[in-house]
């Protein structure tokens, strides 16, 4: 291999890395996203579940009564945490939030987090998982 092969291909390297702890760092930040009426329309829970729809995620949807907490956990596959009603904190390592109605939060597989139904409401949520 001559000399500028080697430069080229270190080059390479070094930029095929830079990509993956750019795509590895973006992982580890929450991912939320707000309903905006201007842009959503109306919330609704057919329409919140249609969003989710529409990128490829089968939707379930779930009622959580108050006082439930998820401990640290992980799935197997891309997910989607989205809030119809009520107030749901999520944390994921340092970081947490508490989704209100018309929040979504993106969580990437394998990522440990907990989730916990804040107040005296019910949290209805939509669940979205990516169909493969």
């Amino acid at each position: 291999m001559a000399a500028g092969d080697s430069a080229m291909s270190s080059s390479r390297r070094g930029s095929l890395n830079s990509k993956y702890r750019r795509r590895t760092r973006r992982r580890r930040h929450m991912q939320i996203e707000h309903w905006h009426e201007e842009r959503d329309g109306p919330l609704s829970e057919r329409a919140l579940r249609d969003k989710i729809a529409g990128r490829g995620y089968a939707v379930s949807r779930y009622v959580y009564p108050p006082g439930t907490f998820f401990p640290a956990h992980d799935h197997g596959v891309d997910k989607i945490d989205a809030v119809v009603s009520g107030r749901f904190r999520m944390t994921m390592g340092s970081q947490e939030v508490v989704l209100e109605a018309g929040d979504l939060l993106i969580v990437p597989k394998h990522l440990m987090h907990t989730a916990e139904v804040v107040g005296e409401e019910p949290v209805v949520s939509l669940d979205g998982v990516r169909m493969r």
